[in-house]
């Protein structure tokens, strides 16, 4: 995985970079990412999916706890985030970018 702060995670996805310390963005994420929060690396990223009978919104706390740098969300959640709401589901591409680098 290669780090990437939040604010070129938010470029990737075409989204925005909200919250950390700081200047927006400045937030860097080192591990890689995970779609369940139960799984979530220290200092990796949160991608929070909605599902058929959940939505992964509702796990960025849980993630966070467990030790996520920041959260791939679609709308407003707490922390720190790459908010792109124009797309309920990131692309592979974005993904594979964000996890790879």
């Amino acid at each position: 995985m290669i780090p990437m702060t939040l604010g070129e995670i938010a470029t990737v996805v075409d989204g925005t970079a909200v919250g950390g310390t700081g200047i927006d963005g400045d937030v860097l994420v080192d591990a890689p990412a995970a779609i369940d929060s139960r799984r979530v690396a220290a200092g990796g990223l949160f991608v929070a999916l909605p599902g058929e009978n959940t939505d992964g919104h509702d796990f960025v706390s849980a993630a966070l706890s467990a030790g996520a740098a920041a959260s791939l969300v679609a709308r407003p959640v707490e922390g720190p985030q790459s908010r792109s709401p124009t797309s309920r589901r990131p692309s592979r591409d974005s993904l594979a970018t964000c996890t790879t680098g």
